[in-house]
């Protein structure tokens, strides 16, 4: 397992490294050398792990690193970086200055990955203010179209901790649904599983969901192991998280097939899973619709389950599917056709 101080060289390998640390108190970046970052202002030892070379890196000229190589910084050092911190060192060419367009070459790994942890949208201070735009602004949006009904919310009472509430995904408003479902004392310590390749291709997206319902970004198609691992990391520290498995927006209304993603959250950090049925949404959003219908919705909370000692993920999820289409009455018969989410349309959340 690589260290949280590991760097795998992506690009075009040049002179100086600098380091891009997202602060905790918000989006903004500050750059510095990375001997002064990792090393307290000292000159610290990098190592090139094929070779076993000791640089300082005040002279860092890696003219024989190419892509794949992997450099670490001296663990004594490396220790001072917050754990699970999204790194992005930046490798450039003295001449031009560090801050060549287009020249991002190095990517801190945390297992061989890397991930945007983002965590300026859980501290105590954005968490108050998501609060109080929730309350002030997007929760009245959203009532001025859709009339929101809660059901079976008392057996979340049962709940003595974090969870895993899984939802059907019928529309890209469906993470504020489930936001406003929520008793408060989830609805605030949650994060919602968002698709990395869609709203987060695009910055101004990613900030305004990460702000509104604290959205934390996941590859599709493999990838997503260390993204995996954090959120679980967040599941023993008392957050929850909110997925919708079907992993994509639905195009008939109709539920899809669910992906083990929530049963392997929820059986590695020793979590229930609450399923919930979102109904009425696709007709007041659905996937190829921007503007948005008046209409009636519904969120029904089914009671939490937890993974039996026979249960591997895959039997898990089924279980999990189906009580879903159980809450879902007749509409959870009909299943999604395979090969119908990847039809052409609008895709924000998933």
């Amino acid at each position: 397992m690589p260290t949280k101080a590991d760097f795998v060289i992506e690009g075009d390998a040049a002179a100086t490294a600098w380091l891009d640390s997202h602060k905790s108190q918000g989006p903004h970046v500050i750059r510095y050398d990375v001997h002064r970052c990792c090393g307290g202002g000292k000159i610290c030892d990098v190592r090139v792990l094929e070779g076993a070379r000791r640089e300082q890196i005040s002279n860092f000229v890696p003219t024989d690193l190419h892509n794949g190589t992997k450099i670490a910084i001296d663990p004594r050092a490396a220790a001072r970086l917050p754990s699970r911190f999204r790194l992005t060192v930046r490798v450039t060419d003295p001449a031009e200055g560090p801050n060549v367009p287009g020249r991002p070459t190095l990517h801190a790994l945390m297992d061989g990955e890397a991930v945007d942890t983002a965590l300026w949208a859980r501290t105590k201070g954005m968490r108050r203010m998501r609060a109080a735009l929730q309350a002030s602004l997007l929760f009245p949006a959203l009532a001025s179209f859709c009339r929101l009904t809660v059901r079976d919310r008392e057996l979340l009472r049962e709940l003595d901790g974090p969870a895993v509430f899984v939802a059907n995904h019928v529309s890209a408003l469906d993470a504020v649904v489930m936001a406003e479902a929520l008793p408060p004392r989830y609805r605030h310590r949650s994060v919602v599983v968002a698709a990395a390749d869609s709203i987060f291709k695009r910055k101004w997206e990613a900030r305004l969901a990460q702000v509104t319902v604290d959205a934390f970004p996941i590859p599709r198609g493999g990838g997503a192991r260390a993204h995996l691992e954090y959120l679980k990391d967040l599941l023993r520290k008392k957050w929850s998280v909110i997925i919708f498995p079907e992993g994509r927006l639905t195009v008939t209304g109709a539920i899809g097939t669910f992906r083990k993603g929530g049963a392997i959250l929820a059986m590695d950090a020793g979590v229930p899973i609450v399923p919930a049925y979102v109904d009425g949404m696709y007709e007041v959003m659905p996937r190829f619709r921007r503007v948005p219908r008046p209409g009636r919705v519904s969120v029904t909370f089914g009671a939490p389950l937890v993974a039996q000692t026979h249960e591997d993920y895959d039997t898990f999820i089924a279980r999990v599917e189906s009580s879903v289409r159980t809450l879902a009455g007749p509409k959870g018969i009909e299943v999604e056709p395979a090969g119908g989410a990847r039809s052409e349309g609008p895709n924000y959340w998933y």
